[in-house]
């Protein structure tokens, strides 16, 4: 990022102490290391490309508290990482993500059995729009998180801010996940979120209509209990109201 606001916007998010672990996601030339150095907190740094390293190990090489891996961050097993180092396991995430794995990446950390205390991301803005909307106007990955964690879009940084300059705008994702729903509630949510915007164009009950167990339930006085009405899509659905729904 050519700006430092939005570097420190991204750290400010995390909430950082000297007692806390974070992990960096991809620290590149170092310019949001530096500054997660600065909060006093430890750093683990994962870059998977080696031509970086150098730099990297020059600039904080010498401050104990900071850690490198050279390693694809899909591979890397974060809490045997922080075992070798005597870190704990509690820790917090923070990093510019590859655009075309960002979905990957938050799924494999908040679907995890080890979750992170606060996840501060840079995304493609239209995913992070995607993540954080809100009825009338959500989507399907937005209901999906919130199984898992609270989400807040924090900022868009035009595309000019990023070296080399991106095709598309990026976007900070806030995301805190959360241990609200038992197992078999987070399934039955997902199942009746993949059939509810099956076809969001579609009316929510024309989605349900065809398939068991609402088949054989009573769609109208179901919508009239929960106060749904007939014609309401999938995108206008609170998301309390799918967890209603799945009850």
């Amino acid at each position: 990022m050519r700006n430092d606001r939005f570097a420190k916007i991204l750290v400010n998010a995390a909430e950082l102490t000297a007692d806390d672990v974070v992990i960096e996601v991809g620290p590149g030339d170092g310019r949001v290391t530096n500054l997660l150095l600065a909060t006093g907190a430890k750093v683990l740094a994962i870059e998977v490309d080696y031509n970086l390293l150098a730099n990297l190990i020059k600039r904080f090489g010498q401050d104990d508290k900071f850690q490198l891996v050279n390693m694809d961050f899909m591979q890397v097993d974060i809490l045997a990482e922080l075992t070798k180092l005597g870190w704990g396991t509690k820790f917090k995430i923070v990093g510019s993500l590859p655009y075309n794995i960002s979905k990957l990446i938050i799924q494999k950390l908040i679907t995890d059995q080890v979750l992170p205390e606060v996840c501060s991301f840079i995304v493609q803005e239209e995913v992070a729009q995607d993540y954080s909307a809100k009825a009338p106007k959500a989507s399907f990955l937005s209901n999906w998180v919130q199984i898992h964690a609270e989400v807040k879009k924090l900022e868009t940084i035009p595309k000019a801010q990023f070296h080399p300059s991106p095709k598309v705008n990026g976007g900070i994702l806030l995301i805190k996940p959360q241990h609200k729903l038992s197992a078999k509630q987070q399934d039955d949510l997902r199942r009746i979120l993949r059939v509810g915007f099956s076809n969001p164009r579609k009316t929510l009950w024309n989605n349900l209509r065809n398939v068991e167990p609402f088949k054989t339930i009573g769609l109208e006085k179901l919508a009239a209990t929960n106060n749904i009405a007939q014609l309401i899509r999938p995108a206008e659905v609170e998301f309390a109201t799918w967890v209603e729904l799945a009850k």
